[in-house]
Order: C-alpha cells, then structure tokens, then sequence
C-alpha cells in the first residue's frame, strides 16, 4: 500500500497540495470568523480526513480501473485489487473514526465517500434514467462535497458559523480550482477526453470554469466577511488565467491544435497552487 500511495498519490505533490487546500481554506475561515483557541488535535483530525477523503477518491478510480491498467502496467506498485479494496476500507474506516463525535462533519465525509461509491455505478450503467445528467453530478458532486467537508471540520473546533454566503462562495472557489486542474492536467494528449470532450472542447471547459471562479469571489465579496486585499487576490488570479490562457491560444502557430502542442504551464496544479498559496498569505497578513 505505501508502495501505491508512493507512486499514485505522492507526497511531495498530490499530498503536499491537498494539505495546501485544506489550510487555504481553514486559513479563510479562520480570518472570517476568528478563534480565540485552536484545538490542536481536532486540526490535526480534520486535515487527516481530509487527505483521506482524497485518497478515497484515488482508490476508488484506480479500482474501477483496475483491470484496464493492469494490461499495462505490471510494476509492484500497481498491486492487486483486493488490496486497493483493502485500502478503500481502512481509509473508510479511518473516517468514521476521526468524525464520529461531529455528527456534520461525519455525514458530509461519509457523502462524498458515498459519490465516490456510486460514480462507477452509474458509468457501467449507460441505460439508467437520466445517465448523462447523473454522470456529472456524482463525478464531480464527490470533489464538491469534500471541500463542504472542509468547512464541516472547521466547525469542530470553531467558536460560531461563518456567514452561508462565504461558505457558498469558498467551496465552489476551491471546487473550481480543482475541476480546473481535472480539465487541464493532460491537454497534450488528445486521447484524454473527459465527457468525450477534445482539447478545443477543455478550452471552452476551462473558460467556463474562470467565469463560475469569479461568480464565486463575487459572492465573497457580498459576504463582507473578508478583507479587501483577499477578495481582490481571489477575483485577480481567475482573470489573470484567463488572459494567460488566450495569449497561449493567441501566440499557437497557424493551423495547430491544442492537443498537438505540449502541455501549458498555466495547466495542471498551477491554477490551484497560485489562489491557494496567495489567499494563504493574503489571509493571514
């Protein structure tokens, strides 16, 4: 398992930005709605689950996986399925275990796991009513629910709520940021067709995705529960991108795709890792 988690959920990236993520966020709510004390304990549980919550998410695509990238790859790492199932359970199981006196906070995580669950269900079921509405909903409803859990953990050891609209506005910030990352990370390779989209068709996707960022900081915004500097960091970095992003379209050479051309450097956890970092510091300055 430690050989898996090596190879396909790495500290050093995978691991280090789910940890960044989680912060970013506590970091939000924590200058929102200060806390005179931090239990330390209860931290360290939250921040647990939510890695583990991510790693569930890994687990669960790589054993729905597991026969089709079996065929090509046979290195130790790739393991067996029982022992990805194996792996599924004690994350589980883990979860229960560091949510359990917070019942918000243990229904939300067992939500998302439950997504996760359903999401190749609803894939091996093309003839269910309503499949090609479903499909989106559960895929990315799963990563949705793990930033809500986000918010959930931080009510463990917070004095009071924050304000709804702040949280609306956070969670489906981050939620962008992520399906940002999902949309961008392999756009050199025309083969990788996420809800048979293209290259040109990711584009449009991430496009879309800068705009629903920005409906976001505008809703931030009208929960007057952040500073200045932080809101304007947050609406700055999703413009940014998206100028970056039509200056990349802008200079292609005549008659390329962008499946054909190597992978941009504003692709992939760029993205994530430039909001996330700046709102850290901007929240804590």
């Amino acid at each position: 398992m430690i050989r898996y988690l090596l190879r396909r959920f790495p500290p050093h990236t995978v691991g280090l930005a789910t940890v960044l993520t989680f912060a970013s966020l506590q970091s939000l709510y924590l200058r929102a709605v200060p806390s005179p004390e931090l239990d330390l304990l209860a931290v360290a549980a939250t921040t647990a689950t939510f890695v583990l919550l991510f790693v569930q998410l890994r687990l669960v695509d790589d054993i729905d996986d597991f026969h089709r990238d079996a065929a090509t790859d046979r290195s130790p790492a790739a393991g067996r399925r029982s022992h990805l199932q194996a792996g599924l359970v004690a994350t589980i199981g883990l979860t229960v275990l560091l949510t359990m006196r917070h019942w918000p906070a243990l229904l939300t995580a067992l939500a998302a796991t439950a997504a996760m669950l359903l999401a190749p269900r609803v894939v091996n079921h093309p003839r269910l009513p309503g499949h090609r509405i479903l499909l989106p909903i559960v895929y990315e409803g799963a990563p949705l629910l793990i930033m809500v859990y986000a918010y959930a953990g931080w009510r463990t050891y917070a004095d009071s709520a924050a304000s709804p609209v702040l949280v609306f506005g956070v969670t489906g910030l981050y939620w962008t940021a992520y399906e940002f990352w999902k949309f961008s990370r392999k756009l050199d390779d025309a083969g990788y067709r996420p809800y048979g989209l293209g290259p040109r068709g990711r584009l449009v996707a991430l496009a879309v995705l800068l705009a629903v960022a920005e409906c976001c900081v505008a809703l931030i915004y009208a929960s007057h529960s952040l500073p200045p500097i932080v809101v304007g960091y947050a609406a700055a970095v999703p413009l940014g991108f998206g100028a970056w992003i039509a200056a990349w379209i802008g200079t292609a050479r005549s008659g390329s795709r962008p499946g054909s051309r190597p992978r941009p450097a504003w692709a992939g956890l760029s993205f994530a890792f430039v909001l996330q970092v700046g709102l850290l510091a901007t929240a804590g300055a």
